[in-house]
């Protein structure tokens, strides 16, 4: 059930930040993040009696702290790509918001076996790979704004993981 639950948010996750690229185009960022998560509010109040959710103080506090990391993720992530190219900066956020967990759950005394200690490794050396473009002429060789950008959105999604 636990892989069925994850499959299920992976192609939601997709699902969603697809067409949040798609409605990017037409509408600025910061309008299709705003509606996405009024959206989402909306539907967690009305289904977490439903599912035996509880909405305490407590969890609501967390749930805003991590929908406005979340958000301002997806609003920072939507401009980077705006302004640089998604080769550099889908791959250092993804990074980030994998290594800011682990990051977390170091500073709270867990310790990663060294084959999970070995991932992040060929993780960091994947995204120098991955994110490498072919120099043209005239051109800088990398858009620091957009790997700025990249960077931060990348760190909120993962204060995002950490949050829930």
């Amino acid at each position: 059930m636990a892989a069925l639950l994850a499959l299920s948010a992976a192609v939601a996750y997709g699902v969603g930040d697809f067409l949040g690229g798609v409605a990017a185009r037409r509408v600025p960022a910061a309008a299709v993040v705003l509606w996405s998560h009024l959206v989402g509010l909306v539907l967690l109040a009305a289904l977490a009696p439903v599912v035996g959710g509880q909405l305490s103080p407590e969890t609501l506090a967390v749930g805003a702290v991590a929908g406005v990391l979340g958000g301002g993720g997806v609003a920072i992530f939507y401009r980077a790509l705006s302004v640089g190219a998604m080769s550099v900066v889908a791959p250092v956020a993804a990074l980030l918001s994998a290594a800011v967990p682990v990051a977390a759950g170091l500073a709270a005394g867990e310790r990663p076996t060294g084959a999970a200690l070995g991932g992040i490794g060929l993780a960091l050396g994947a995204v120098v790979l991955v994110s490498r473009e072919p120099r043209t002429a005239g051109a800088p060789r990398l858009n620091w704004t957009a790997l700025g950008l990249a960077v931060l959105s990348g760190t909120m999604f993962g204060l995002f993981f950490v949050a829930l």
